[in-house]
């Protein structure tokens, strides 16, 4: 009696885990949840690169990348061409003309003409070895969602990359607190109405616009 009570007992705590792992993955989805809040003015869904002159090409280094400096005469394609919602790439599905060799040590990132992908294991080096779509691509603050150690759905978490320094780090409050801490006003905003992470990955993005603005207004 004693171990069927403890089987029952079981069964109920793993059954709420579920629950709560499914509104959690609910939650870090590319869907904004709060875009009836009028006061944050969040889209509803994330605008993904939308700049019609994405080259197609590889990435050395973050320099190249920032500067547009693809490494000359190469082309990217795919075996299987990809759905347009897929962010993440695996380097047996790119098809590289002509040939390189070490590839691996050549591609920091890419562009395919469409999206750029980054290699996530910068961000992880435990991982496996994937490249990530770059969700946002902004001049100081980029974001993309990481393939971490675990390849399970709550292990593929947004994290952000600073397009300066090549830091890369996990979107979090904290984090995103201190990043935008300069502009007072944005981080009142922030501090009332930041609950989930895509909320705070909007409002890095929120940020990073505003400093382009400022960089314009020079």
């Amino acid at each position: 009696m004693y171990y069927s009570a403890m089987k029952v007992l079981f069964s109920f705590f793993l059954s709420v885990f579920s629950i709560l792992n499914l509104f959690s993955q609910e939650n870090d989805d590319l869907y904004f949840k709060k875009n009836d809040r009028k006061s944050n003015q969040f889209p509803t869904q994330l605008v993904i690169n939308t700049d019609p002159n994405v080259p197609n090409g590889i990435y050395p280094s973050l320099s190249a990348l920032v500067k547009e400096q693809i490494l000359p005469g190469y082309k990217i394609d795919y075996k299987n061409f990809p759905d347009s919602s897929k962010q993440w790439i695996n380097l047996n599905q790119i098809v590289i003309t002509p040939k390189l060799k070490n590839a691996k040590k050549f591609m920091w990132g890419f562009s395919d003409g469409t999206n750029y992908y980054i290699n996530s294991k910068l961000y992880d080096p435990s991982g496996a070895l994937r490249y990530s779509k770059l969700l946002y691509k902004g001049k100081k603050y980029s974001v993309f969602r990481a393939v971490t150690r675990l390849a399970l759905p709550h292990q593929k978490s947004l994290a952000g990359l600073d397009m300066q320094n090549g830091k890369m780090f996990p979107i979090s409050k904290s984090m995103v607190r201190e990043l935008i801490n300069s502009n007072k006003e944005l981080l009142t905003e922030f501090e009332k109405n930041a609950i989930t992470k895509n909320d705070f990955m909007a409002y890095l993005i929120r940020f990073d616009s505003y400093l382009q603005q400022l960089h314009n207004s020079r």
